[in-house]
């Protein structure tokens, strides 16, 4: 319920989409929400226990967010990437192990005469068979060229790129089940009206075929009546056809299988309000959209590599420090302990290669990142435009749909006041209400384009009533 209750704005978000002044909001603050704050990973999405409820848009959110299995992939990914962030880490840190081993030699393997091996045990000569060695060691890096340090900080950028995705993918869901939820509802309609046609249809053509045995009619009117029935009744299957279409599609991004007798969904095909301007709509767009700010963490994350490599061509040198407790190697009897501290330095001159292969590899990285941010860039200007350039054809073709539709309407009054007193017949009635009824179709198809648009707009220039929504939902 709770979280029904946050989604609730998202049903018309464009009301509250109008800001005082075009700050986006730091990137840090969506961050949290969208990651698992504790340590366990993300349950596996389980069947819904009754699919075929009673949907509303808020259900179908907070299921998707809650079960579609590319959200959990996604949060999955989010764990993982801080999984090996702390593999990372734990390079600069100090380790320290515990090594034991004991072991008896054969004769054979004591490198002494036949003399000596009978002979008693002296301080020159290795004589035990026996031997054992437990030691603690402690190992810690002084310098590796800040190879690790920099691969930490790599890590850390890419577990926030995991966050920054799992968000985007949050907002794409969220932003397709609502186009999807609106399908169905339009998919619906367009049926009823479909079936209320093929029954006007279907009085036609049996009033045409009574007034053609008396001989009121011909042949050929009979035939157009029949025909146009054939053809609403394929014009019914259709749009049959596209409803079972679009409640898979929602049953998929939901994680349910469909129902029996279908999905059953509550609400009505109305236009949404959006008065955004292009110009706030681009610089919200190219100053918080995650998929961009995803594109910047991984050109960082090619840059912190490449240092990474470059450091790896340095010495490397290591401190250590051995506590040993052993038997001597001249009587087993006798044992040994103490400290050996020390340093070891490593510089690979030759390596056939390896680094320079490895070099080439990130720069070529590096310059993939940087193409895929400029690209990333020019392509939100461009997708920016295309959204509005369809918005505004949508509010013409809404319009002119919403005119014939009104004159559809007072034609239908009209025909049927006429009808009342005499002055027209039934099939002239029937026929301005079927008019009326292709034109309501229209209608319908002009609003689900319309929103439809605004819902891709809510994602592609990050709605801040859309975002507070859904952030809240991923709680």
């Amino acid at each position: 319920m709770g979280i029904a209750l946050l989604l609730a704005p998202l049903r018309s978000p464009a009301e509250s989409v109008i800001l005082p002044e075009p700050a986006p909001k730091p990137w840090l603050r969506w961050l949290g929400p969208l990651a698992p704050q504790s340590g366990a990973l993300p349950e596996v999405p389980s069947p819904l226990r009754d699919p075929g409820q009673v949907w509303t848009m808020e259900k179908a959110l907070a299921r998707a967010l809650q079960a579609n299995a590319d959200v959990q992939v996604a949060l999955a990914g989010v764990q993982r990437q801080d999984g090996l962030r702390l593999q990372t880490v734990s390079q600069l840190l100090p380790r320290i192990g515990v090594t034991a081993n004991m072991d008896k030699r054969d004769p054979s393997l004591i490198d002494r005469t036949a003399f000596e091996l009978s002979s008693p045990p002296t301080l020159r000569t290795a004589v035990s068979e026996r031997s054992f060695d437990v030691r603690i060691d402690a190992r810690q890096t002084l310098f590796d060229g800040l190879s690790g340090w920099n691969q930490v900080k790599r890590m850390a950028l890419l577990k926030r790129k995991a966050s920054v995705d799992a968000r985007d993918l949050y907002l794409r869901t969220a932003s397709q089940v609502r186009q999807d939820y609106d399908a169905v509802i339009f998919r619906e309609m367009v049926v009823g009206t479909r079936r209320e046609a093929v029954r006007d249809l279907g009085h036609l053509a049996d009033v045409a075929q009574k007034r053609l045995a008396v001989g009121d009619i011909s042949e050929y009117e009979s035939l157009r009546a029949a025909s146009a029935l054939r053809s609403a009744e394929a014009d019914l299957a259709q749009a049959g056809s596209d409803l079972a279409r679009a409640q898979e599609a929602l049953c998929r991004v939901l994680n349910i299988d469909k129902p029996a007798e279908g999905l059953r969904l509550t609400g009505a095909m109305t236009p949404l309000s959006y008065a955004d301007t292009f110009e706030r709509a681009l610089v919200r767009a190219q100053t918080g959209r995650p998929d961009l700010r995803s594109a910047e963490l991984q050109l960082e994350a090619a840059r912190l590599a490449q240092r990474a490599v470059t450091g790896g061509q340095l010495p490397r040198v290591e401190a250590y420090v051995d506590y040993v407790y052993r038997s001597s190697y001249y009587d087993y009897q006798r044992q040994l302990q103490g400290w050996t501290a020390g340093l070891v330095g490593r510089w690979n001159v030759f390596d056939s290669g390896q680094t320079l292969g490895s070099s080439r590899t990130q720069r070529a990285e590096r310059r993939m990142a940087e193409i895929r941010v400029a690209e990333a860039k020019r392509l939100i200007g461009s997708q920016i435009r295309e959204l509005f350039a369809g918005l505004d054809q949508a509010k013409t073709l809404m319009a002119a749909h919403q005119s014939a539709r009104d004159l559809g309407e007072r034609s239908v009054r009209e025909a049927r006041r006429l009808y009342e007193v005499g002055r027209i017949s039934l099939e002239q009635v029937l026929n301005a209400e079927l008019g009326y009824r292709q034109s309501y179709v229209g209608w319908l198809g002009a609003v689900f384009t319309f929103n439809s648009t605004v819902y891709q707009l809510d994602y592609a220039t990050a709605n801040e009533a859309f975002l507070d929504a859904v952030a809240a939902a991923a709680r």
